[in-house]
């Protein structure tokens, strides 16, 4: 998630940040979610990387919010993406 991001404060916040998370599990319903979910994205011919449609459907599954920058969490239909980290 901070690969895109050099600036030492904000590799900071977010290292706390996630010394406060939790690990969540994608249960075999949300699997088949992710592939439902890149399907009707491609259709649309909105390719998002396969890590990221994991990641949105685990925060969908279990009512979670995901820290990003990353516009691809934006094109994942309900309100996962939080970008106010700055």
């Amino acid at each position: 998630m901070l690969r895109g991001r050099s600036e030492p404060h904000l590799s900071d916040r977010c290292d706390r940040a996630f010394s406060l998370t939790l690990k969540l599990h994608l249960t075999s319903a949300g699997w088949q979610r992710v592939v439902r979910l890149a399907w009707e994205l491609d259709q649309r011919g909105e390719v998002i990387p396969l890590p990221d449609s994991i990641t949105g459907v685990t925060a969908l599954e279990h009512g979670a919010a995901v820290p990003t920058f990353d516009k691809h969490f934006q094109k994942i239909p309900g309100r996962i993406a939080v970008s106010d980290l700055e």
